[in-house]
């Protein structure tokens, strides 16, 4: 296993791959345009084509090997220099120096591009359980070495494409299997258990595809999973957002622009189930921003609610005298008040009304305990006074008797 990892990080610092690891796009070639289904980004040079008419078939050869391999994006400024120069003196040669030059870099994108993607899924734990997927993808990565070493570079990209795009259609399942776990993670699977199971649907789809070998198709299915995962995913958050609000009675403090939240909440729904989603994230993003402000201002309100119900129940405490019978507790509250009270004056609402919360048990907890001390003192006192009671009396009878016997 070692030995074969050695020699895939060889594969990977050495082959040349995939449109998506080049840094610009560049005129298309018919052997380019079927090596990835990725984008290449825009050319940094908008200079309009060279005339190729006058070029010898090997000079045409060495210059479409040249573009197919982006070096007019990578030297830009010295392939524009022989692209400037007659037909006649753009040779062969002179291609073939600058696709020479662009090959090295080509293969360290590469190697940036697939060791990251490959790390990447390694880390998400997918592998472990799907050994064999990983080590389909590193076949083909290994046969791509062979082509190169051979020179077929044509031959060597491609194949390397395919196992990167198996790479990364394993790594769309990780994150799909992740956001999914992430989803019934909220605890809000009966809201939506139709529609996740349609998303269950699509990802074991994607499994049988990926599994039959069609990974172009596998991950696409994957995708539209990862999408309904996550656009669930976006309206379990909102109405856990939401739920807060209820749940503190803050609505009530921002009723108008609660309600337009609310109106947006049921907008996206209704685009969702009308297989709209681009407008239903539109809508529930729009929901989203107006439950947390109708929170966020809720906050304040609920913030000085606690400050207050904290300060009425440390009266109530010090009524009961727990600062001195219960002074651990009461200085622990004490302590958090002082916290919370530098909370609020920073406009930290939220963390504010916890310590708020916290302080206000505590005060409560104290005054309870001095209750309770003064209660089992007050028995105590009370069994004492029995006793010296019990005392006096057995005293006045043997006073009684001596006296007796003593006439």
């Amino acid at each position: 296993m070692k030995k074969y990892l050695i020699l895939f990080i060889t594969i990977a610092a050495a082959i040349s791959i995939s449109c998506k690891s080049t840094p610009e796009e560049v005129e298309e070639s018919s052997l380019s345009a079927q090596t990835s289904t990725t984008t290449t980004p825009a050319s940094s040079t908008t200079t309009a084509p060279a005339d190729t008419s006058g070029l010898t078939p090997d000079a045409l050869q060495a210059r479409t090997k040249a573009l197919d391999f982006y070096a007019n994006s990578y030297f830009p400024s010295e392939w524009e220099a022989i692209e400037a120069l007659p037909a006649s003196a753009r040779t062969a040669a002179a291609y073939n120096e600058i696709f020479e030059k662009t090959r090295p870099l080509y293969a360290q994108r590469m190697e940036d591009e697939i060791l990251l993607t490959r790390e990447e899924l390694i880390a998400t734990g997918f592998t472990s359980y799907y050994p064999e997927y990983l080590k389909n993808a590193d076949q083909k990565a290994l046969a791509a070495l062979d082509q190169y070493e051979s020179q077929d570079y044509y031959a060597a990209r491609d194949t390397a494409t395919q196992a990167l795009k198996e790479y990364e259609t394993m790594l769309l399942g990780a994150k799909t299997y992740q956001k999914r776990e992430e989803l019934v993670g909220t605890g809000l699977n009966n809201y939506f258990q139709e529609h996740l199971d349609r998303a269950d649907a699509l990802a074991f789809t994607a499994a049988d595809q990926y599994e039959a070998g069609n990974v172009s198709a596998a991950s696409q299915t994957a995708e539209n999973a990862f999408n309904e995962y996550d656009t669930l995913l976006t309206g379990a958050h909102i109405y856990l957002i939401r739920q807060s609000i209820t749940d503190l009675g803050l609505e009530k403090h921002s009723q108008d622009s609660f309600n337009a939240a609310d109106e947006f909440f049921r907008k996206g729904i209704a685009e969702y189930n009308a297989g709209d989603r681009t407008a239903a994230i539109k809508s529930a993003e729009e929901a989203r921003n107006r439950y947390n402000v109708v929170l966020s201002e809720g906050m304040v309100f609920y913030a000085a609610d606690k400050r207050t119900a904290a300060s009425n129940e440390r009266q109530l405490a010090i009524a009961e005298r727990a600062d001195i019978a219960s002074r651990e507790y009461f200085r622990e509250a004490d302590s958090h008040l002082a916290e919370a009270e530098r909370l609020y004056t920073a406009g930290s609402y939220t963390d504010a009304a916890s310590a708020f919360t916290y302080a206000e048990a505590m005060f409560a907890i104290s005054r309870q305990d001095a209750v309770y001390k003064r209660h089992i003192a007050e028995e105590r006192i009370r069994e004492a006074q029995e006793v010296i009671e019990s005392s006096s009396l057995s005293a006045m009878e043997a006073g009684r008797i001596l006296e007796g016997g003593s006439r």
